[in-house]
This record gives structure tokens, C-alpha cells and sequence, in this order.
């Protein structure tokens, strides 16, 4: 509700039943307003929808893994929205604008954290691994001989990379039949490679 107990919502919903046209201001006078098509081009329109896409979304349904990486994107969103909002008047629309660019932001920020994050946890897996090798007496080689009668059975083992105990540790076993994420094994990826992990060795 607004200072004079009028709806904001009242206000906005009129100028959506116009057409985006006009809006009938408190006094019942109607006020003329600019279409949104006059003040943002295509482009505009695009960069929008590409913040929205690749970045708010993924941020709000805490799909970190999916928010764009390519910095030259986000750069170029950026600037675009900085000299957007520096180029128009109205400051409705400024504002906007200005949540445009803080949900780039935001995203960014948040897939920086959640990679940071999900670094230190993957450390801390790997240097625990260390300390149970140690504890195990893992790094020793045994040697048994034993003499042996009757049948004979071989057992073939094999072992992971790191990159997919990694994923099962963070993520969890995936469902059968789906596989591994692509996009959360690059993602993972890309954090092992920071902390010094190689992923597949």
C-alpha cells in the first residue's frame, strides 16, 4: 500500500491493461507512458533475457553448476547494462535496470563461492584420504607367500577416477539408467584442477 493507501499494484496493473500506453495516476488524470519497445532495443532485449537465462534462473533454483562462466559474456552484459542505465531517464526503468545488473552480479559472485566452496571440501576429502592411508598403513607392502591347493579364481578389480568419487562424494551415486551430469562433471572438473587435483589420475 502507498503513502495514501492506494496499491502500488493498481497503479502497474492499469498500465498493463493499457497496453503499456498510459496509467492513471492518483488524481484519475491519465498519464502518457513510453513504450518499453521506444527505450530498449532488440539487443537490450536480448542481454535481458541472457541475464535472466544464464544467470538469474539458474541462481535462484541453486543450480550453480549452470550459471555461464564465459567471462567475456558476462563483461560484455556488464557494460551493456551500465551504459543502459546510465543512457535512460526514467528512473523506474533505471531501476530496473539496476536488477538486471545486481543479478549478474549476484550470479557470478555465487558461482565464485560455490566453486570456492565446493574446493575446500574437495581438499579436505583429499587430505583426509592421506591421513586414513597413513592410519591403514596403506603405503606398506606386504608380501605373503602361501602354498596353496584346489581351485584357482582370479577376481578383477578396478577403480574409479577421481573426478567420478569426487562427483559421488559431492553429488551422490547417480540414478541408473541417467549417468553422470555432464555439466556437474565439468564443473567439478574445473574446482579439482584449481586445488591441484588431477581428475583422472
Amino acid at each position: 500500500m502507498g503513502a495514501n493507501g492506494k496499491s502500488v499494484l493498481t497503479n502497474i496493473s492499469a498500465c498493463i491493461c493499457s497496453g503499456g500506453r498510459s496509467i492513471i495516476n492518483g488524481g484519475g488524470a491519465t498519464v502518457p507512458v513510453t513504450p518499453i519497445t521506444d527505450i530498449l532495443s532488440d539487443g537490450h532485449i536480448i542481454a535481458l533475457t541472457s541475464v535472466r537465462d544464464f544467470y538469474g534462473t539458474p541462481m535462484a533454483n541453486k543450480q550453480y553448476e549452470a550459471i555461464s562462466s564465459n567471462y567475456q559474456q558476462y563483461i560484455d552484459l556488464y557494460v551493456l547494462l551500465t551504459n543502459l542505465q546510465d543512457t535512460v531517464q526514467n528512473p523506474n526503468l533505471q531501476i530496473l535496470i539496476q536488477l538486471a545488473r545486481d543479478t549478474l552480479i549476484g550470479a557470478v559472485n555465487s558461482y565464485s563461492i560455490y566453486g570456492d566452496n565446493m574446493a575446500l571440501q574437495l581438499t579436505k576429502s583429499s587430505l583426509q584420504t592421506q591421513i586414513n592411508d597413513i592410519l591403514s598403513n596403506k603405503n606398506q607392502k606386504l608380501l605373503e607367500v602361501a602354498s596353496c591347493a584346489g581351485q584357482l579364481s582370479i577376481t578383477k578389480s578396478f577403480t574409479l577416477a577421481p573426478i567420478f568419487n569426487y562427483y559421488i562424494l559431492i553429488y551422490g551415486l547417480p540414478t541408473y539408467g541417467v549417468g553422470f551430469d555432464p555439466l556437474k562433471i565439468s564443473f567439478l572438473t574445473n574446482t579439482l584442477k584449481r586445488v591441484g587435483i588431477n581428475p583422472y589420475k
